[in-house]
Formats: structure tokens, C-alpha cells, sequence
């Protein structure tokens, strides 16, 4: 706990090195640029990332930065700062004070760097009790809760991590929760603990297959992306079959996600740009034909 606490008190000085970076320029003129993707960035952004990169180099060496305007440097692969220095730069352009410093640490296994029962986590702590004595295990409804509540922390790292762009620890946290879920299904005493999870599962799905077809993209292997996005759907598909309710499929925005994504990718392909003008010519060739009988 006392790392944390001094890891804490570096944070908050972070903030305020930012703070004191970003606030003459916000009380002045300044230039606003568009980055690759469109998005703005004014000169504010990029000083407040370089100075609190600066802190963390003297203060915490070793450790990794992840910014929303450098990208990352590398660190000892266990602890890694994560930077946004302006959350909010289109109401800071415009002189609206609703935006801030964004500033998080991860710590490789549990996002809150805490070792329950000195295992890696609760997940880890009760398969270990599972494979020590299977015939007699089951999760209790604290048991339940511990792991729910745990598996938020992983939620809320991984929307981080896909904000910035790193597809491969979302696979890892996604791939993670979902383990949850089939385990809790698996060895819950209470129904209600072993049901409720599920509703959760189609949007961990669509954000692993998410993640992983971006991943792919992100290396050029578009038509990998495309089998991952078709496995996500599949599976997702297969979810409402099994609990029974087939029609959830028409209105779910996770499967809406994913067959948008699909055709974005489809129109990167031109194989995929070929077999869908083949499919028309198809279609309208069957249409005149039923127009001739």
C-alpha cells in the first residue's frame, strides 16, 4: 500500500505540473492543428505531455509512458503511465472549462496493483481452489461479488487502452473477463450469481473482436480482420441462440457494431470489392429473370 500512496502523490504532482503548463496558454491566443486522425491538438496538449514525460523520467525511471500525443515509451513492461494531457481539447479550444488531465498507471495484473490472497488476482486465487479440489468447489455469493467487482476494474482499463489504441492488452483484459464469466456460469451456487454476468457477454465480444480485428489492421492482414469480425458475429449470434432468444439478434448494437465494421473492412479488400459487384450482377440477373416467367 505505500507504493501505491507514493505512486499516488507522483500522479497528483503530475496533474499539477500540467496545470501549470496548460493554464497561460488557455489564457491567451494559441494554434489548434488536426492530427492524422483528424482530431485537434493545440500547442497546450503537446507541452503538458513533454513536461509530465519529463517528471516521470526523474521521479519514476523505468517506467513506461503511453501519451495521447508521443505515443509510447517503453518501460520494464511492469508499470506504465498512461497520459492524456487535455480531455476535453475542443472545449478548451473554444474557452469552455469543462476539460481536464487524464493520468492513470497500470500495473501489469490487477489494474489497482493490489495481490489478493497474494495471487495475481481473485480470478486466479479461486481457479487455483478449483484445480486443488474440483468435486468440492463452488463460488459462494461473496465470491460472486468479489470477482464482479473485480472484473470492473479490467472494464474500466480496457476502455482506456482501446482509447489509446493498444489492441493487444484489450485482447488481453477482454479475453480475461470473459474467462470470468464461464467460470461464475460454471461454479456459482445462486442461479441469479451464475446468470448474472451474461448479459454482459455480447459487448465483451464485440470489444475483444474489436481489438483484434484492429490489431490485424493495424499490420495490413485485412483479411484476418475480416475472419475475426465474422468470429465475433458468429459468436455473438450464438449466444442469443443458446439462452433462447434468437430475435435479440435484430436488435442488438453489438452485433450493429460488428457488421458495420465488417463492411468497412470488406470495402479495404478488393477481393471482398469483387465477390459483392459479383453478388449484385447475381441478384439483378434473378430479378429479370423472375420478371421474364
Amino acid at each position: 500500500m505505500a507504493e501505491l500512496d507514493d505512486l499516488l502523490a507522483v500522479a497528483l504532482r503530475a496533474a499539477d505540473i500540467s496545470r501549470d503548463v496548460i493554464m497561460p496558454i488557455y489564457a491567451g491566443p494559441f494554434d489548434v492543428e488536426r492530427k492524422a486522425d483528424r482530431t485537434p491538438v493545440t500547442e497546450a496538449d503537446r507541452r503538458a505531455e513533454i513536461a509530465m514525460r519529463e517528471f516521470f523520467a526523474r521521479e519514476t525511471p523505468g517506467f513506461g509512458v503511453l501519451g495521447e500525443e508521443y505515443g509510447e515509451s517503453p518501460g520494464d513492461g511492469r508499470h506504465r503511465w498512461i497520459v492524456d494531457p487535455i480531455d476535453g481539447t475542443k472545449s478548451f479550444m473554444r474557452g469552455v472549462p469543462l476539460y481536464g488531465v487524464l493520468l492513470g498507471l497500470e500495473i501489469e495484473g490487477r489494474p489497482d496493483g493490489m495481490r489478493p490472497q497474494n495471487y495475481e488476482s481473485w480470478l486466479e486465487y479461486y481457479e487455483a481452489r478449483y484445480k486443488e479440489n474440483p468435486d468440492n468447489f463452488s463460488l459462494d455469493p461473496d465470491d460472486c461479488a468479489r470477482l464482479r467487482d473485480e472484473a470492473v476494474m479490467y472494464y474500466q482499463r480496457y476502455l482506456s487502452l482501446f482509447t489509446l489504441r493498444d489492441f493487444e492488452r484489450v485482447i488481453r483484459d477482454t479475453l480475461r473477463n470473459l474467462r470470468v464469466l464461464d467460470f461464475v456460469k460454471a461454479h456459482a451456487d445462486d442461479t441469479g450469481d451464475r446468470l448474472s454476468l451474461e448479459q454482459y457477454r455480447p459487448y465483451l465480444i464485440m470489444m475483444y473482436t474489436r481489438a483484434a480485428a484492429y490489431h490485424c489492421l493495424d499490420r495490413q492482414l485485412r483479411g484476418k480482420a475480416l475472419n475475426e469480425v465474422r468470429k465475433g458475429i458468429a459468436a455473438i449470434e450464438e449466444f442469443f441462440r443458446e439462452i433462447g432468444r434468437e430475435e435479440l439478434a435484430a436488435r442488438s448494437p453489438e452485433l450493429t457494431v460488428l457488421r458495420q465494421l465488417e463492411t468497412e473492412i470488406k470495402e479495404q479488400i478488393p477481393e471482398a470489392k469483387i465477390e459483392a459487384r459479383i453478388t449484385n450482377v447475381r441478384r439483378s440477373c434473378a430479378t429479370k429473370s423472375v420478371g421474364l416467367k
